[in-house]
């Protein structure tokens, strides 16, 4: 017997790019429609489904926990058989498309020089290319590093830093083909706002998108560098954030984070993983600003129910954990903070284009985030020297 529910224990999906918007959890037959001819799952499909590809003994009721996100996406639970999750995205992601995170990480489960960073990963199963289904272990007891505390625990912080930091350097020391670089390239996230057509604006997402249009555009020279800048040297989660970050908080003294996602997974730079987790951070102390606050920074600092230097020392132990654990300098001809900070601004100002695309405006908190990352992607020195004091 199938007993299923609905629940969030892996956490939900996310990223949102203008023009690839997150689909509606209508119409879904619309959204798969360009994946092909594929086995749509359903929650009561999936014991079927397991079964017919070998992959599950059923020892008593199986449990099939739906989670949310822009995937069909659950955890099963069988009496004697290890958990497993299932997932099947809604739409392709452009322009990595629809079949990204399951050729990617069956890719790195079949490569002995990238069998380094498999223990940053849930442990791959199978993934079935025809229906586009990707199997990992299910992590039932696993929690988002979000919901442990906010800004998390320095431990918690120096084990995800360090992380990231070894499945950098590992896979940067992969030899790829060119062919295999191609297939698995990541999407530069710096965006160029240079050339804008009438159909653009048309079909511009929110009444707020003329400010944050205008940001853009004086940010043109900026952002324009830093895009440049993009250096695809190694593997990339992409969509770096917290709610794709797992920690079981049971493994005391070892909270080995587990990342999850990967649908825009593939080699990129490294410093967009770091930047976009800084941008997580200060994006914390961004929703505790209280609206009613004035619009000047030191008014945002005072207001602000996370107090500013939570946030400085969190970024503080990331910088110097990836730097300890990747062999990286922080200052000096090698330092990345500066660009660390300015990929932290994107991070923000891609947060104010998520809050047009789901609600059509610019609530309080991406409000917040529009300015912060206008000083971050633009003035990143001067910015740097301010959220992670003592170290520049």
């Amino acid at each position: 017997m199938t007993k299923i529910r609905s629940d969030s224990p892996q956490g939900p999906n996310g990223g949102m790019t203008w023009g690839g918007s997150l689909p509606s959890p209508l119409h879904r037959d619309a959204r798969l429609a360009s994946l092909g001819n594929i086995q749509h799952l359903e929650a009561a499909s999936v014991e079927g489904w397991l079964a017919r590809h070998g992959l599950l003994h059923p020892r008593g009721d199986v449990r099939v926990t739906l989670l949310s996100g822009r995937a069909f996406a659950a955890l099963v639970e069988t009496e004697g058989d290890r958990p497993l999750f299932l997932k099947q995205p809604f739409a392709a992601i452009p322009p990595v498309g629809a079949r990204r995170e399951g050729m990617l990480l069956r890719f790195v489960s079949q490569r002995e020089d990238l069998e380094g960073l498999r223990h940053v990963l849930a442990n791959f199963v199978v993934y079935d290319e025809p229906d586009n289904v990707t199997v990992t272990a299910g992590l039932p007891l696993h929690r988002t590093i979000h919901s442990l505390g906010v800004p998390p625990a320095d431990p918690l912080l120096r084990a995800t830093a360090g992380r990231l930091a070894t499945m950098h350097t590992v896979s940067a020391a992969a030899e790829l083909t060119d062919e295999e670089r191609a297939t698995y390239q990541a999407i530069n996230p710096v965006p160029s706002y240079d050339r804008i057509t009438p159909d653009d604006l048309a079909n511009a997402p929110g009444n707020g998108f003329v400010l944050l249009l205008a940001v853009m555009q004086a940010l043109s020279e900026p952002l324009g560098a830093a895009r440049a800048e993009w250096r695809p040297a190694c593997l990339i989660h992409g969509d770096f954030r917290d709610d794709n970050i797992l920690i079981d908080p049971a493994a005391e003294g070892d909270p080995s984070p587990v990342f999850i996602d990967w649908e825009m997974g593939g080699w990129g730079d490294p410093l967009w993983d770091l930047g976009a987790l800084i941008g997580q951070l200060l994006y914390y102390w961004v929703e505790s600003i209280r609206a009613e606050q004035g619009s000047d920074f030191a008014s945002w600092v005072r207001g602000a129910s996370i107090p500013f230097h939570r946030v400085q020392h969190a970024i503080q132990v990331v910088l110097e954990s990836y730097a300890e654990a990747s062999g990286r300098t922080l200052s000096g001809p090698d330092g990345f903070i500066d660009r660390c900070v300015q990929l932290a601004g994107v991070f923000l100002l891609h947060r104010v284009l998520g809050s047009l695309e789901s609600i059509g405006g610019i609530h309080p908190a991406a409000f917040y985030s529009l300015h912060l990352g206008r000083t971050l992607v633009g003035q990143p020195r001067h910015a740097g020297r301010i959220i992670a004091k003592g170290l520049l």
